[in-house]
């Protein structure tokens, strides 16, 4: 059995071509859709079982939403958590629709012909990745064993980052091109402006203080709603562990101000991410928040449960890119640098004051 993902279901999208035409395999291409579709619906019945519930979602452009089709296949595309991409065909519709998901560093399999001397035809070179199946025809017997065991493995590694990777997202830094303007770009700034004056490896205030302190505590929150009252919230639970959060005031002529105004809790400085706030106006969160309501109307179980979905993977962004910044930069120790929940800390600084 699959080791199921945390996340409440996986929404696949489909593109293929969709025209006429003999495919040279027994088969028709606009066929092909209907056969991997066809194909879908038993693995999603088989890891269904294995889940529970309606945990695979299958769509592709033939459900169309309202409005411009175009608008409706985009629509599709920026809330899938995988694809299926069939390039038996290279049509430019089907290649745009790829562009688009590489971008958003969605996980994509590709399903093409395998080569053989009647069907010379290679894959496009930037296509040569982990998740392909080459196949002697697109018949759904033929598309199921293939596909099945492509979905599962990528379901088995869904929360490692490089099932996201693609020509386009490994040329920028394994960096989804369309999130450097949202929790990325925050992340970079954050680093930038802040973490990397503090875990300078010399000269830094967690080398230098008095103290000794042993690390930078950054909050990571449960939501983006959560972090404007995390700093009140850590007060409260302190109360009692014999622990107080403290002002530290340091010099620093590395940074543009001179000086840091931080804050410490036992032999650790602390710091909420308040940039991950301004996730809820980014265009991306907003855009994919209209998309969810238009399907859910707006409210209900269901709705909450992919906005926290669309939410844990922009926060899950911005602590992964700040890591990567860390380890990659010069002069910087990224070992001090810890990431963790409210109740993990206070439990720690707990069981520290304990000891």
């Amino acid at each position: 059995m699959t080791l199921r993902p945390d996340v409440p279901f996986v929404r696949i999208f489909v593109a293929g071509p969709m025209a006429p035409g003999d495919d040279g395999h027994g088969g028709d291409f606009a066929l092909h859709l209907g056969n991997i579709r066809e194909a879908l619906e038993v693995i999603k019945r088989e890891i269904d079982q294995d889940f529970g519930g309606d945990f695979l979602r299958i769509d592709d452009p033939s459900d169309q939403l309202t409005g411009p089709i175009p608008d409706s296949v985009f629509d599709k595309i920026d809330v899938a958590d995988v694809a299926v991409v069939d390039l038996s065909r290279v049509s430019p519709n089907v290649m745009y629709e790829l562009a688009l998901l590489h971008t958003l560093g969605t996980p994509t399999i590709v399903l093409a012909f395998e080569q053989t001397e009647t069907n010379p035809e290679k894959l496009p070179f930037y296509m040569s990745q982990e998740y392909v199946a080459t196949l002697p025809n697109f018949q759904p017997g033929t598309i199921r064993p293939a596909l099945a065991k492509n979905i599962r493995l990528l379901l088995e590694n869904f929360s490692d980052p490089r099932t996201r990777q693609n020509p386009i997202s490994k040329f920028y830094g394994n960096t989804a091109l369309v999130d450097l303007a949202s929790s990325n770009g925050l992340a970079t700034g954050y680093f930038a402006n802040f973490a990397r004056h503090v875990l300078r490896d010399t000269g830094s205030v967690l080398t230098l203080h008095e103290a000794g302190l042993k690390g930078l505590v950054v909050f990571r929150p449960e939501s983006v709603a959560e972090v404007a009252g995390m700093e009140n919230a850590l007060k409260r639970k302190l109360n009692g562990t014999g622990a107080e959060m403290e002002l530290i005031n340091w010099n620093d002529p590395s940074q543009i101000r001179n000086l840091y105004n931080l804050k410490k809790v036992g032999r650790y400085l602390i710091d909420v991410p308040a940039p991950l706030s301004s996730l809820q106006v980014s265009h991306r969160f907003k855009r994919v928040t209209e998309i969810l309501a238009s399907i859910h109307g707006g409210e209900g179980a269901e709705f909450e449960r992919e906005i926290a979905k669309l939410e844990a993977g922009m926060i899950g962004s911005f602590f992964s890119t700040l890591r990567s910044l860390a380890i990659q930069m010069p002069g910087i120790n990224s070992r001090p640098l810890i990431f963790m929940g409210l109740d993990e800390f206070v439990d720690m600084i707990r069981g520290e004051s304990a000891s």
